[in-house]
């Protein structure tokens, strides 16, 4: 039995279309279904019914996934427990979002590049609650997140906390001295896209402190908040790592805010079946990526 064809009715199956598992395998949907047609040959079953563009699960189907993701599991196992990971193939997507791409990202490209040379990442970038999303809908097989992705399905694993900082432009008049939220909040207030943590965080810590919304411009980009602190339109929390540069400068200041703003927490997300192997081995890359970022920086 061919298991590229137990492979494509599994995921056929998880993603509910020929067209959807033909763009998972990086194949065509004609290849999809002369898989599937030469599997129901073989066992002399039908494991799907077809009503248009629509498939579903026979009962014969319903029976086979079990037994499927047995074989696929065990096949999956003894490659981890035998194969070189070096030797490795096939393409990853991994999406990211923009403190990583500004920290350690590079470091961890690096660093896959070295362990499993053969392994092809196609990278995305996204917001934190996007990706999260597509993990879940299983559009890409890793999210490096801001915070956890919370499912029982999903495998969180974390990478590091980075250090939150109030910034300003120099002459803001606001360096210097002790600030409370209500100092802050005289000025325009710059942070990531209303979905996100950081967003979140702030209107949190303004209601604890008994304080009203402050004045809040949202933005789905970090180079674009950095710059536009930088340029003196607006304060911001940001990890300090990615404002080193801009704090050496002089470009920006840190500012002595209470009560002090939380930290990123970073996380790679995944759906863990065990039958893909190179995720666990690529979050554990990500995280020593991290930590090495840690104590360089």
């Amino acid at each position: 039995m061919n298991l590229r064809f137990l492979e494509t009715f599994l995921w056929i199956a998880r993603l509910g279309s020929f067209s959807a598992a033909a763009a998972r395998l990086n194949t065509t949907q004609a290849a999809i279904s002369h898989r599937i047609a030469s599997l129901e040959a073989d066992l002399g079953v039908q494991l799907f019914s077809r009503e248009g563009r629509a498939v579903s699960l026979t009962l014969a189907g319903r029976r086979a996934i079990a037994h499927a993701e047995e074989i696929m599991l065990a096949v999956a196992s003894f490659r981890e427990s035998v194969a070189d990971p070096s030797r490795m193939t096939g393409s990853v997507r991994i999406g990211t979002n923009d403190v990583i791409v500004h920290t350690f990202l590079s470091r961890f490209m690096d660093d896959v590049r070295k362990a499993l040379p053969d392994i092809t990442i196609d990278l995305s970038l996204d917001t934190s609650p996007a990706l999260a999303r597509d993990v879940l809908g299983e559009d890409i097989d890793m999210a490096l997140v801001l915070g956890q992705i919370v499912s029982g399905s999903v495998t969180n694993v974390e990478l590091s906390s980075f250090r939150s900082v109030w910034v300003a432009k120099a002459d803001s008049g606001l360096a210097g001295r002790p600030l409370t939220l209500a100092d802050v909040a005289t000025h325009p207030l710059l942070t990531f896209s209303k979905d996100s943590a950081p967003y979140h965080w702030l209107l949190q810590q303004y209601s604890e402190a008994g304080l009203g919304a402050p004045k809040i411009t949202n933005i789905n980009s970090l180079v674009t908040i950095v710059q536009l602190a930088v340029d003196g339109f607006g304060i911001t929390a940001l990890p300090r790592a990615v404002v080193l540069n801009q704090l050496a400068s002089g470009q920006l200041v840190e500012l002595d805010v209470t009560p002090q703003f939380p930290p990123f927490v970073l996380f790679a997300s995944f759906i863990d079946r065990n039958d893909r192997p190179v995720l666990p081995m690529l979050a554990a890359i990500c995280a020593n990526a991290a930590s090495a970022f840690a104590r360089g920086g």
